[in-house]
């Protein structure tokens, strides 16, 4: 989180929503002379089970694209060795044309409930702080 704070919440009830900000992506892209073709762009979120709200089994990221609609993706609660997480994959070929005109750090990347009137549902996402930071993962190919 950009507090440093060891994680976030994102609920139902029309309620708290985690925006994202990854700078580090464009200027990544920017900085090289050589150019990329994205082949794959994965973002990794883990969480923690809450006593009193469950995980909700679904949550979209939503985020402006290239033609400058907002678009969302989903992803569905995922566990592997005791990890509760929610992975989101958005295309390649969108996040390419995102990054070649410069238009990736205004995407104004968000983390919602997709029913935003749910009541009961909360999740606590781990920070970059935290024991299970979250992970963003990109495959690329140089030309």
């Amino acid at each position: 989180t950009s507090l440093g704070m060891e994680s976030f919440y994102v609920q139902g009830m029309a309620s708290c929503i985690g925006k994202l900000e990854l700078p580090s992506v464009q200027d990544w892209y920017d900085s090289d002379s050589d150019q990329y073709i994205i082949n794959k762009f994965e973002l990794t979120f883990f969480v923690k089970e809450n006593p009193v709200f469950a995980l909700p089994n679904e949550l979209i990221i939503t985020y402006t694209n290239s033609t400058g609609s907002r678009y969302f993706k989903n992803s569905f609660l995922s566990v592997e060795n005791e990890d509760f997480f929610y992975k989101f994959s958005i295309s390649p070929s969108e996040i390419n044309t995102l990054l070649e005109n410069n238009l990736f750090d205004s995407s104004d990347f968000i983390l919602e409930h997709p029913q935003p009137a749910k009541q009961g549902e909360l999740v606590i996402f781990l920070g970059e702080n935290s024991e299970n930071p979250p992970l963003l993962k990109i495959s690329h190919t140089k030309y």
